[in-house]
């Protein structure tokens, strides 16, 4: 029985299951490469020759009729014998065998025609007149050259590509040529296969060339060349394993070494013709090893005069995945490779702000155009962004908001076409939108739209839900004195709790609206800006969006709309217009009733735009301080309509006033940014028909609770 040692199990324990094995016992076992104990020792089993020596000594004496041969190249015959002589009783007899000489070349080949029974296994093959000797002589020309292993995969590739054929088999010069050709290239390609079963990482690397290639000459002629372990050492210095690689090689057969431990040991190819052929696969391999050293070969005239940088991001990324799997680089080739990386950092960071400069103008572009309410040119821009490559999530949110404003104003052709694009992205939060959308796209209310977009991580949903609905604040019920010295009589108001909105009502809400319902409404001339208040609003106009945004919403819509006539049912749950007494209640600070002139200050500068500081125009809600139950702008900015008729104030106490039922004029409170300080007090009064609009006018909304 033949058993070559195995490095992970160790010769002892291969022994022993050989020698558990039932019947028959094998009286004759071949144990081979001894020597791998010394050279590719298992650090698990450190006396694994003396257990060895120790386990052929048992099985000797329990059957002297066994035999065992140990395989193992003659330098280290001194070192097995002294495991031997651990034993006491072993006995051992010492055979060199030789290379193969041309003798025992011809015998190997022309035995198969001269052996009855090889004749009858190998279908009466018939060997060419002289192939023999040429293939003798074209074994021995390379002395040191491992012959037998070349002989053996020379015979079994010939006997292949005979074995299936239907005539009988023969080895003709032709064949042989054909197979010579192939053969160290297929022997190579077969050792590599079984080198990777230890050293996968380095064969996959390109490892195993680049060491190869390390014993072959330069120049227009390669052939193979000696060096010492020590010229290994200095070559691979950051491979710690370099020694048992090497080892690995050589155990292959690829190469042939003298005496590996000892001074002036040397190695070399274990065939000459290895060299070309090493040298062939090193141009046409594409494993990191290979493709840097070909990067490094093109630049060597540039690194010796220390020119040379890398300046391909390519090439960069191929030399830093192929280095550990090289011969260690000179001086000017680390120099080269530094300057190449800082110029390509560079580059790189110089793009990156080109991009991200690029993608700055294009954002701030499309956020303008939102601002302004100019959708479809946002959508345009956005889609066009989108061939930067860069941000994507950023401008997806920002898909987010367009579709859902198309949506919002039933324009659902343009709504599905924002939505989509976001599919197109790849990104994987957005796959249950592509899912739901085709059922929620039609259904009436935005509500559906926006409860799916607050699932998405990191989305648009919370600032589509703070732009485009009102926040409302909670405003708990109590009693003041409402009016003043200017607005009399002064009187007591008594108020269930009911929610204000946090600002006036902006454009980015009122566009919603206008555009669903067509109304075509002259615009301010400074423009319509989405964060500032709607103006040119007709008390009519603001009841009508109370009822369009209750239904938007899914709530009970709280006025009944007649022509001019216009009544409402204040027990149900949808938006309204804030009565004038909860308008003035909720300016002054509701339950706690601040005595300040302003909502939240007696300076109006801090918390209101008027003439002073507004320049002639409405400006961005929320920019100033607000009062103490945290409602901005209730001095300021624009007259805020109220639900009220205008009329005198009762002299007795009220509870929860809704005013008269008929009237000329509705009520309007706060002040705007063209009035006086005075028009901006929390007690002033304005009246206007409500049928009229203006560019100081807008409102804020009311619900009961």
């Amino acid at each position: 029985m033949y058993c070559r040692r195995n490095q992970e199990r160790g010769l002892p324990a291969q022994l022993q299951e050989i020698l558990e094995q039932s019947a028959p016992k094998p009286q004759l076992v071949i144990l081979d490469q001894v020597e791998e104990i010394l050279t590719n020792p298992n650090p698990e089993i450190p006396d694994e020759g003396e257990a060895l020596a120790g386990l052929l000594q048992q099985a000797l004496t329990h059957d002297p009729r066994r035999q065992f041969i140990l395989g193992f190249r003659k330098e280290f015959l001194a070192e097995v014998k002294t495991w031997l002589k651990t034993q006491p009783g072993m006995d051992d007899v010492g055979v060199f065998l030789q290379a193969l000489d041309r003798q025992g070349i011809l015998e190997s080949i022309q035995g198969v025609s001269k052996d009855r029974e090889l004749q009858r296994k190998y279908k009466n093959l018939e060997i060419a007149p002289g192939l023999a000797e040429r293939i003798a002589d074209d074994i021995l020309h390379d002395r040191q050259s491992h012959q037998a292993p070349l002989l053996q995969m020379l015979q079994r590739k010939m006997w292949d590509e005979v074995a299936g054929l239907p005539a009988q088999a023969a080895f003709s010069e032709e064949l042989y040529g054909a197979v010579r050709q192939n053969s160290l290239g297929g022997m190579l390609d077969d050792q590599l296969k079984r080198l990777a079963a230890r050293f996968p990482r380095e064969v996959e690397g390109g490892l195993p060339l680049d060491v190869l290639a390390f014993y072959t000459t330069s120049g227009a002629w390669v052939a193979s060349r000696s060096r010492s372990d020590e010229e290994l050492q200095q070559a691979y210095p950051h491979i710690p394993h370099i020694a048992a690689f090497k080892h690995a090689l050589t155990a292959l057969f690829l190469l042939t070494d003298s005496a590996t431990g000892q001074p002036g040991a040397a190695s070399r190819l274990a065939h000459d013709s290895l060299a070309p052929l090493v040298a062939g696969r090193l141009q046409a391999s594409e494993r990191p090893g290979q493709r840097a050293r070909r990067i490094l070969e093109s630049k060597q005239h540039d690194i010796a005069q220390g020119v040379a940088s890398f300046k391909d991001a390519d090439d960069i990324a191929a030399l830093e995945a192929g280095r550990p799997f090289m011969r260690v680089w000179t001086p000017e080739e680390e120099a080269a490779l530094y300057r190449g990386k800082e110029a390509l950092d560079t580059q790189r960071a110089r793009e990156a702000a080109m991009r991200q400069s690029n993608f700055d103008f294009a954002k701030t572009r499309i956020e303008e155009a939102i601002l302004h309410l100019e959708y479809d040119l946002a959508f345009t821009k956005t889609v066009k962004a989108l061939d930067l490559n860069y941000e994507q999530e950023q401008l997806a949110r920002l898909l987010e908001e367009i579709g859902f404003v198309f949506h919002a104003c039933g324009q659902s052709d343009r709504a599905r076409e924002a939505l989509q694009a976001l599919s197109g992205l790849g990104l994987p939060q957005y796959a249950p939108l592509a899912a739901a959308l085709p059922g929620i796209i039609n259904q009436p209310g935005f509500l559906p739209l926006l409860e799916t977009l607050e699932h998405i991580p990191d989305g648009a949903a919370p600032l589509i839900r703070a732009r485009y609905l009102p926040e409302m604040i909670m405003v708990s019920g109590g009693s003041y004195l409402m009016g003043s010295e200017e607005e009399q009589p002064i009187h007591a108001v008594t108020l269930d709790g009911f929610s204000l909105q946090k600002t006036p009502v902006t454009y980015w809400q009122y566009a919603l609206f206008l555009q669903q319902e067509g109304l075509q409404v002259e615009k301010p001339g400074w423009g319509r800006q989405g964060n500032n208040p709607a103006v040119y609003v007709s008390w009519e106009d603001a009841a009508r969006f109370c009822n369009w945004l209750s239904a938007m919403e899914g709530l009970q819509p709280v006025y009944q709309m007649k022509g001019e006539k216009v009544s409402a049912d204040w027990s149900t749950n949808g938006y309204r217009l804030p009565t004038e007494a909860e308008w003035e209640y909720a300016a002054r600070g509701g339950v706690e009733q601040k005595p300040y002139a302003y909502s939240g200050s007696d300076d109006l500068d801090v918390v209101g735009w008027f003439r002073e500081n507004a320049e002639n125009r409405t400006q961005p809600v929320a920019h100033k301080r607000p009062n103490t139950l945290g409602l901005y702008d209730m001095s300021g900015n624009v007259w805020e309509w109220c639900w009220d008729w205008y009329e005198y104030y009762p002299f007795d106490a009220q509870k929860n006033p809704i005013g008269q039922s008929t009237g000329s004029d509705r009520v309007l409170r706060g002040g705007s940014w063209y009035g006086h300080p005075q028009y901006c007090r929390v007690a002033g009064r304005l009246s206007n028909t409500p049928g009229n609009r203006y560019n100081y006018s807008g409102f804020r909304l009311a619900r009961t609770l």
